[in-house]
């Protein structure tokens, strides 16, 4: 099986959302993935199926600058995730298609409030499993925004 190494930290596309990019957290350590959403809030549809409301802070496409989007998805479950400090906290999860490097996959992702940490996006091992190699040791190995990677870094 061949695997796509990729560093510690990488960009991330989310086609569904209109190729807006995040930096992402590659994180071996944690099971699932998580989205910097802030606030959130679960609706339910004209179909009645449950949608999650949240707006994201992303940078859209050859933009330099963040946009804040407002996006609307279906509500696919909800988990229980258990914090480095020990604290459970109950979140909605999402699915979305996410590109990072050239590949693209579909992933679930739970909605929380990250805005104590650095990066917005943690990708865990359920969004790296069987596709990617984290090096530890270097970031941004598939690219930096807006760069070819086989050119090399700017």
């Amino acid at each position: 099986m061949d695997l796509t190494v990729a560093g510690w930290k990488e960009w991330v596309t989310f086609p569904d959302l209109g190729e807006v990019a995040l930096r992402g957290k590659l994180d071996t350590g944690a099971d699932r993935s998580a989205l910097h959403v802030g606030t959130h809030k679960v609706v339910k549809a004209a179909s009645g199926e449950q949608m999650v409301q949240f707006t994201l802070s992303a940078l859209r496409p050859g933009g330099t600058r963040r946009s804040r989007l407002r996006v609307r998805l279906p509500l696919v479950g909800r988990a229980v995730v258990r914090r480095s400090s020990g604290d459970a906290e109950r979140r909605p999860v999402v699915q979305l298609a996410m590109r990072l490097g050239d590949e693209t996959r579909q992933v679930r992702v739970t909605l929380t409030d990250r805005a104590h940490m650095k990066i917005a996006l943690l990708l865990g091992r359920d969004a790296l499993r069987d596709r990617f190699l984290v090096d530890p040791g270097h970031t941004y190995l598939l690219g930096r925004r807006g760069e070819d990677p086989a050119r090399g870094e700017p």
